[in-house]
């Protein structure tokens, strides 16, 4: 170490002859230098905002004291940014100083903090309203500070959009945060069906589907395409389905369901007395009188008495052969009369014939009429119950009971004096007062019968079926045969028998008094067969009246046996006996007949024959198939065989010689329009319908010439 020393003198004055006696000088040492101070660190230190600060201090050394203390002036505060300065200072004994200083930069070199509100990444629908939930943002210096936030979001266009999110402290530290929002499309194409969800179609007919239109909520119209097929060829479901998808690919189907049913044919006409609302109107498929609501279709007329039926191909096959019935109930409205009080029924009768789909079936007390007088002679022969596949299976029966409508039609046409188109048309349309005051008339005989039917029914609870027809006018009622006078016809279906009774009623208000009786019937059918054939024996017992009011009683027993497509009937008559009254007309047994009849029909290409030909007692061939009488309880031990062996040997064709000794005979051909009858006495008659529905009845004594009838 150098020492620095400052010397002093004092004046010798000895030596500069100032002095009188001699003297000595001491030297006087002086220290004018400080201490060396060495700061410890960094003369400048940066400190974080609300760092601890620590200072490193500083060391001083003296010249000549060596090691000395320093001292610091100052302080730094790090929770407020700025500089601060720290002085160091050091005095060594001789009051030398120094000293030295340390700057103290506190500063805040950290951003804020942002915290977004909600997620970072955010969906919302397309032009949904989209409100930003923002940003927080905390300073470690300044506290809360204002956050910035730049982009924006425009939910009417699909896509990615970023939100930034900054915040800058006083510092100028500056931090940012990023929010993605994503606009999407997730609402699928609304589509919408044109025409029905459900769809029929007849067999056969185009189809043309009406398709279907997309609205998407984004694009606008969207294409729409089709899957599946119909095809009207084959009857069944189909479903058709629909889809659209959009831009975003969301997609959306619905589906339209086909149906290809058996092509329809709608059959309509009008419930006419006045016009009648409110009345059902049916079909008697099965031929029993009686209304099926499982099976047989019906409709409620309407204004103006309009009524219609939608009828399949299989259904149609029917309509020739099946009655149409109108039940007019109470509370019907009449046109005419206001409110019906009195119910009562109507019909339309089998065409038989196929009619156009577009002819128009009126039903009216008319066709009524006409109905009654068919049924009537219907039951007279056995024939009272035919359903509509009785009539479709059996050509003969058919033309048969074509034969007995074209005659009623007939006698319904001389007897009221109108045409047959009138009797059938809607006379209140063709202003046909005469029709009309007929159909008057006739109202109170369906009246009266109505209410008669549902006293039977009573009578007979367990009746299968209960017919009443009540009438003006009777061709077989010998003793009055007035045109004005009122008829009953009855019949009633039991479960082994049918009772049958003709009566001519007093022309009272309510039609429900008995005159007396023309006739009554009680037959008894039964049944059997096999495979080879089918029978029916059938005793029938008759009583009818004479001029003088007696009767007369009789019985018939008669057997059919149907063997492929030729029947075969036996008729077994016993004598007529006469009696005072009904009360004592009891038929005797059948074990005695006085004559009996042999009957065969057959069918040949379209043209239906019969040949019956009668053995009274005194004729041989009487006693034919003798074990055929009284047949009852013995006829499954009968050999149906010896019926068709003998049977066939009768000259029973149409056009072959009759070479038996019978007492009488009768043969019949029929095609649809002609009908020829010739006879044991060689009588021929040939009736001929025309197309304007007239018919043309000749005579002729050989079948070929043919001329007026005598």
């Amino acid at each position: 170490m150098r020492l620095f020393y400052t010397l002093a003198f004092a004046s010798l004055l000895s030596a500069c002859g100032g002095g009188s006696d001699s003297s000595s000088s001491t030297p006087v040492v002086t220290d004018t230098i400080a201490p060396v101070i060495t700061l410890a660190g960094d003369a400048q230190i940066t400190v974080q905002y609300d760092d601890t600060y620590v200072d490193a201090g500083a060391a001083a050394i003296d010249n000549a004291d060596g090691d000395v203390t320093v001292t610091v002036d100052g302080e730094v505060d790090t929770s407020s940014v700025g500089s601060y300065k720290l002085t160091f200072t050091a005095t060594d004994s001789s009051g030398n100083s120094s000293s030295a200083t340390r700057a103290i930069n506190v500063v805040d070199s950290v951003a804020p903090v942002i915290t977004l509100a909600g997620e970072a990444l955010m969906t919302v629908q397309f032009e949904a309203l989209f409100e930003d939930v923002g940003a927080t943002a905390l300073d470690n210096a300044d506290g809360d500070i204002t956050v910035m936030v730049n982009g924006a979001v425009d939910t009417s266009i699909i896509g990615v959009y970023e939100l930034v999110y900054s915040a800058t402290d006083n510092s100028d530290n500056t931090s940012s945060a990023t929010r993605m929002v994503n606009v999407v499309d997730t609402i699928a194409p609304v589509i919408t069906l044109t025409g029905d969800t459900e769809v029929t179609v007849e067999f056969g007919e185009v189809y043309v589907d009406a398709g279907a239109t997309a609205l998407d909520n984004v694009d606008g119209d969207v294409s729409v395409i089709v899957d599946g097929e119909v095809s009207t060829s084959t009857i069944g479901s189909y479903q058709l389905t629909y889809t659209a998808t959009d831009s975003s690919g969301n997609s959306s189907s619905v589906t339209r369901a086909v149906t290809v049913i058996e092509k329809l044919t709608t059959i309509a006409g009008k419930v006419i007395d006045g016009y009648v609302l409110g009345a059902t109107v049916w079909l008697d498929y099965n031929g029993n009188g009686k209304f099926d609501e499982q099976t047989e279709p019906s409709t409620l007329s309407g204004e103006a008495g309009d009524y219609s039926f939608e009828f399949t191909e299989e259904q149609k096959q029917c309509l020739p052969y099946s009655t149409i019935y109108v039940d007019v109930p109470v509370g019907a409205v009449d046109a005419d009369t206001g409110i019906v009080t009195d119910a009562y029924q109507m019909a339309l009768p089998p065409s038989i014939d196929t009619l156009s789909d577009d002819e128009l079936r009126h039903i009216s007390p008319l066709t009524s009429s006409i109905w009654g007088l068919l049924r009537s002679k219907l039951q007279g022969s056995g024939k009272g119950n035919l359903s509509c596949s009785d009539l479709m299976d059996d050509i003969a029966l058919r033309n048969e009971i074509k034969a007995v409508v074209e005659s009623v039609i007939l006698n319904a046409v001389t007897h009221y004096n109108l045409s047959e188109e009138q009797m059938f048309a809607d006379f209140i349309l063709d202003d046909n007062s005469f029709a009309y005051v007929a159909a008057q008339e006739i109202v109170k005989g369906l009246k009266a019968a109505y209410k008669y039917t549902l006293d039977l029914n009573e009578q007979y609870p367990n009746a299968t079926e209960v017919r009443v027809v009540v009438y003006q006018s009777k061709e077989n009622d010998e003793l009055y045969n007035l045109d004005h006078a009122w008829y009953r016809d009855e019949i009633i279906f039991l479960e082994n028998k049918t009772l049958i009774e003709d009566v001519k009623l007093k022309d009272t208000g309510a039609l429900d008094q008995v005159d007396y009786v023309l006739s009554k019937l009680e037959r008894v059918d039964s049944s059997w067969g096999d495979q080879n054939y089918n029978g029916v024996l059938s005793i029938r017992n008759d009583i009818y009246v004479n001029d003088n009011l007696t009767y007369r009683c009789g019985v018939i027993e008669r057997v059919i046996l149907k063997n492929y497509d030729i029947t075969y009937e036996i008729s077994n008559s016993i004598p007529s006996a006469n009696h005072p009254t009904i009360e004592t007309c009891i038929p005797d047994a059948i074990d005695s007949p006085d004559e009996r009849s042999f009957r065969v029909s057959y069918s040949v290409d379209d043209h239906n024959y019969f040949g019956v030909f009668f053995f009274r007692d005194d004729k041989d061939s009487f006693n034919e198939l003798s074990t055929w009488i009284n047949v009852v309880d013995k006829a499954d031990a009968l050999d149906p065989t010896d019926v068709f062996t003998y049977m066939n040997t009768l000259p029973y064709e149409f056009d072959s010689a009759v070479e038996i000794d019978a007492s009488y005979w009768r043969k019949r051909k029929t095609t649809s329009d002609v009908q020829i009858d010739t006879n044991n006495d060689n009588e021929w008659v040939r009736i001929t319908k025309h197309e304007d529905n007239t018919r043309t009845t000749e005579c002729s004594d050989d079948g070929i010439n043919w001329g007026l009838c005598m």
